[in-house]
């Protein structure tokens, strides 16, 4: 049997008999068939074919007796495959498909033969996250407050693309952008990378909780307008987002960004609402993933069972512990007078702070206040004013 003209012989496995079904008479041949077209040595020397070899489906029937070798085991028998490369083949049974898995170690392996690094999508992710919630906190010393304006080195263009699900507003060979208009749009295109940061996050949402605070009594949101680009120059790869978020307090009080004059931009009715629904659908999630909310924003929620329950905690933290108590200390320049307890004090020094309880003089100058007398019974100050008048 000879192979059309522009065609070669292929190879064919043996069947085995879990694989061997019947067919017209015959034994049928399992798929995938792997041989290679273009590499007549494979199939000259009857070697078994490989995986990397061109994938074959299964065509016709098998011709002739199986072989086998001095040793007993099965060799490839000889069969012909017409028209491969024209014909439709019948496609195999989806059972004896094989996948071919390769591990992360393998293919950092083979980047760095190629001079390239391979990093999982989740890294990019984290980090960029975890950039973005540092940023939702409450800053002073800007021109403008509650912005962010950031940019991110080396962050690949493919993977950019791949952490946020809208598509770009625009794309060219340099640059990738997108923009967010409404307050919806940015939690749910940011809501899954602010959740990799670790922080207190919930949808666009931060929750800020002081280290001395025991309940979380302000939340930061991304408002809506954001801008993300990415741009590529040369071999240097930036990602730069700028965006604006509120704060609001566990009163239900919408605090905007504002500038160095403390004066707030401006908002529509329209978009204090869109906000105030993201605000909302936040702090939820928050209370259904356990954060400690204070108690005003559980009524805030409509959970007033859970607020007083809040409450009795935060007053029970609050009490007066075993430990004797520091003695008080002053820097006290003298004791200029005293009347039923108390003592006028003229202190030492001047501090910017002290210009709320002035009494007398001018600034700059010693402040002198009523104190009373017990916290001054251990100065020097005092000391000396006893002995002025024994």
């Amino acid at each position: 049997m000879t192979s059309p003209p522009g065609h070669q012989d292929l190879w064919l496995p043996v069947p085995t008999t879990a694989d061997t079904h019947e067919n017209n008479g015959g034994p049928h041949v399992p798929g995938p068939v792997c041989a290679a077209l273009n590499s007549p040595a494979a199939v000259e020397d009857g070697s078994t074919l490989t995986e990397a070899h061109l994938t074959l489906w299964r065509r016709g029937t098998s011709s002739g007796p199986t072989r086998t070798s001095s040793s007993g085991q099965l060799r490839p028998h000889p069969a012909k495959v017409v028209g491969c490369a024209t014909t439709p083949l019948t496609p195999a049974p989806q059972n004896v498909v094989q996948k071919s898995t390769v591990s992360l170690e393998e293919l950092q392996k083979l980047a760095a033969t190629i001079g390239c690094v391979v990093m999982p999508m989740r890294r990019w992710r984290k980090r960029v996250g975890l950039m973005l919630a540092r940023r939702l906190r409450t800053m002073e010393g800007r021109f403008i407050y509650q912005s962010v304006a950031l940019k991110l080195p080396s962050i690949p263009r493919e993977a950019a693309i791949e952490m946020f699900p809208s598509p770009p507003v625009e794309t060219t060979p340099t640059s990738v952008k997108w923009v967010f208009d409404s307050a919806l749009e940015v939690s749910h295109n940011f809501s899954s990378l602010l959740s990799l940061s670790g922080l207190q996050t919930m949808g666009a949402s931060r929750a800020i909780q002081r280290a001395s605070e025991p309940v979380i009594r302000v939340v930061a949101t991304m408002m809506g307008g954001a801008e993300v680009e990415h741009v590529t120059s040369g071999e240097m790869e930036m990602l730069y987002f700028n965006f604006l978020y509120v704060l609001t307090d566990e009163n239900g009080e919408l605090h905007p960004p504002k500038d160095s004059q403390r004066r707030e931009i401006g908002l529509s009715n329209a978009e204090i609402t869109t906000i105030r629904e993201v605000v909302l659908m936040d702090v939820l999630a928050m209370s259904q993933a356990g954060f400690a909310l204070s108690a005003q924003w559980w009524r805030q929620i409509g959970n007033d069972l859970q607020a007083q329950v809040v409450e009795a905690q935060v007053a029970n933290l609050q009490q007066p512990s075993n430990s004797r108590r520091r003695r008080d200390s002053y820097e006290v320049e003298c004791i200029l007078e005293e009347k039923r307890g108390w003592v006028r004090v003229r202190w030492a020094g001047y501090h910017h702070s002290w210009e709320a309880w002035r009494v007398t003089g001018n600034p700059g100058d010693a402040i002198e206040t009523w104190e009373p007398r017990k916290k001054l019974k251990n100065t020097q100050a005092y000391q000396e004013w006893e002995q002025q008048h024994e």
